[in-house]
């Protein structure tokens, strides 16, 4: 909704209204209907349809717009809209969940680097729908599918621009040893290093003695 809402605002500029407006993150033959509703009694709802156009360089620039760079960062090092951002130097990072189901489904390894997914994506963005629908057909959702130009486009954004991490930083994974990473996991493992108490090894009685783990 983001992205359509600045490729509607571009094509306002020009015109007064639009019915049909072209989008550069979705395949050739492929319509993309965007839901807007307001709750003001002074806004009609939009109601517009999006072709799309197969145009990477012209979805990189657009979902960059999303990121406000610019912003004033009030403090050393900020990621976007005057977020702080601490240092991330070279360490390793894990990429889980949607970002791991976007590289899978571009058909990539796990430890892909960032280049490579922006080669995937240039290609998966250049298709028609009838291309993509044929040479990505293993991707059983379709609204996967459809929309895998925007997602891969924003991922490799967000990373790449966004936080600005560096190509061979992140693996992609969505599981590891056989579990499954998630953000409860996340959550767990950063409340746990947080309290004292929790991080303490617990005494576990084994064979009538007692042993720390």
């Amino acid at each position: 909704h983001r992205t359509a809402s600045v490729v509607i605002s571009d094509a306002l500029l020009s015109v007064q209204s639009e019915a049909t407006i072209g989008h550069p993150c979705f395949s050739k033959g492929y319509i993309y209907t965007p839901m807007f509703s307001y709750s003001g009694e002074s806004f009609a709802p939009i109601q517009v349809r999006m072709n799309g156009t197969s145009d990477f360089n012209g979805c990189e620039s657009l979902v960059k717009r999303i990121f406000n760079k610019d912003a004033p960062c009030l403090i050393e090092k900020c990621s976007f809209y005057g977020v702080y951002q601490p240092r991330v130097y070279e360490v390793p990072f894990l990429a889980f969940a949607h970002f791991a189901d976007v590289v899978a489904d571009l058909g990539l390894p796990v430890d892909a680097q960032l280049e490579d997914i922006r080669i995937a994506t240039r290609y998966v963005c250049s298709l028609t729908l009838v291309q993509l629908e044929m040479l990505f057909a293993r991707v059983a959702d379709e609204y996967d599918r459809t929309h895998l130009c925007f997602h891969a486009t924003f991922a490799y954004t967000l990373l790449h621009f966004g936080y600005e991490l560096q190509a061979n930083q992140i693996m992609f994974k969505t599981s590891s040893g056989g579990k499954p990473i998630d953000w409860a996991v996340g959550a767990m493992i950063y409340e746990i290093n947080q309290d004292p108490l929790l991080s303490v090894p617990l005494p576990v009685v084994h064979n009538g003695s007692l042993r720390v783990v």
